[in-house]
């Protein structure tokens, strides 16, 4: 090309038969060449990408080109654009080379640029358009691995770069139910930011996803996870014990991390323990919410037995209490006072599972009872009727109520009584 005040000139002679002649003078300018637009190229944002642009010498010397690139869209490139290669390509007589240039971006969009390869002497030169479509971007890192067992934390940190001359604002997104992130986190201008995150599943299994940090400035940051939540280990161990015919009530605390409102069912293994069906969980704080309830032991057996209570929610997981029970032989009861000529009501209740005819008796034959035998059903009490007649000789008269089953030989309730014909 020419510049605007330099212009190629030529002649042409023609010799005539004649002898005479013909003389043409040529003047030319030549314009600038046309911008090459090269075909666009689709690149995950976030990669780093090299685009070869193939140079050919057009002069049958060596020449050494400079290499300039200019933003087309956008005008302006900021530091989450990159678009570079070498300052300037040597090039030996009509020889054709590969220019590099490497292309990153680290949010999603397109751009496009013009790189122009200009001799400095002569000014001739020839220029590229490239374009770019950077789509979504690939994850960050290969899938993290995080295991776990239920209601427990486990931590791990991500690191983010920003190359900006500015402090940028990350948010994240979760679709997991089991990671916890912070809402936001900041990195400073010019610097990689870590930021840490927790993973506390509820649910045993096994669960995959991604979760992504964003910022309108570095577009997003996606993170593979596979996530494994292990059996927790069993709640502290709750003793109990109580006699034959008594019981024994204790409340007992677990911690909820229920992230919504749920209701964790109750079942025991042994019917010797009662119990609410249900208890209700809030949603929880950060660090847990306590929830408490109360179970009565109330054996059948005389001994000592190992079993367990659970508790189980579709959203708040499931709970295991070890239990440790120990039944002794009935302990007597009493004394009940009585005067002469009066009765009062003595309750027993059948603790069993099953209706039990009961067998009432009084060592003393100074008391009675309204009753020798009744068959009680389940878990319901009766009320006897006790009386004392009095004592002819007026002295304090003591004595006991039994109460026994046919079935179980050697086990009885007593039920110390104590009379006298004086107003008590």
């Amino acid at each position: 090309m020419t510049c605007s005040t330099h212009k190629h000139e030529a002649s042409l002679f023609f010799q005539l038969p004649d002898g005479q002649g013909q003389a043409y003078v040529f003047q030319g300018i030549s314009e600038p060449p046309k911008l090459i637009n090269l075909s666009l190229r689709e690149i995950p944002a976030k990669s780093v990408y090299e685009e070869n642009i193939r140079i050919e010498n057009w002069l049958k010397k060596t020449q050494r080109l400079a290499v300039e690139i200019e933003p087309i869209k956008p005008e302006k490139f900021d530091a989450s654009y990159v678009i570079d290669g070498k300052s300037h390509i040597d090039l030996g007589s009509l020889e054709k080379r590969d220019y590099n240039l490497k292309v990153s971006s680290f949010k999603e969009g397109q751009v496009s640029a013009k790189v122009t390869f200009k001799n400095l002497s002569s000014g001739e030169f020839v220029a590229y358009q490239v374009n770019f479509k950077f789509t979504q971007p690939k994850p960050q890192s290969e899938t993290t691995r995080l295991s776990s067992q239920v209601r427990q934390l486990v931590s791990h940190t991500v690191l983010i770069p920003n190359p900006l001359p500015k402090e940028v604002v990350f948010t994240w997104d979760s679709k997991l139910p089991d990671i916890i992130v912070p809402p936001t986190f900041h990195v400073p201008p010019l610097s990689t930011g870590s930021c840490t995150f927790n993973y506390q599943p509820l649910i045993i299994g096994k669960n995959e996803g991604t979760i992504t940090c964003f910022t309108p400035e570095l577009g997003a940051f996606h993170f593979p996870l596979s996530l494994t939540a292990k059996l927790a280990d069993l709640e502290p161990e709750v003793s109990f014990y109580a006699s034959l015919g008594s019981s024994q009530t204790k409340t007992i605390r677990i911690r909820s991390f229920a992230r919504q409102k749920t209701d964790f069912v109750i079942k025991s293994s042994s019917a010797q323990f009662l119990h609410e069906k249900s208890v209700a969980a809030p949603q929880s704080a950060p660090n847990g919410t306590e929830l408490t309830f109360e179970v009565t032991f109330e054996p059948t057996q005389i001994g000592r037995q190992k079993s367990h209570i659970s508790l189980t929610s579709n959203t708040g997981g499931e709970y295991e209490i070890p239990l440790v029970s120990e039944c002794t032989p009935p302990q007597p009861l009493g004394p009940f006072s009585l005067r002469a000529k009066t009765q009062i009501p003595i309750s027993f209740k059948n603790v069993f599972g099953e209706t039990v005819e009961f067998h009432f008796a009084t060592v003393n034959s100074l008391f009675t009872v309204n009753k020798k035998k009744e068959a009680i059903k389940s878990k319901k009490s009766f009320s006897l009727l006790v009386g004392f007649e009095g004592n002819p000789t007026d002295d304090l008269v003591t004595s006991k109520l039994v109460i026994t089953r046919k079935d179980m030989p050697g086990i009885a309730w007593e039920m110390y009584l104590r009379g006298s014909n004086e107003k008590l």
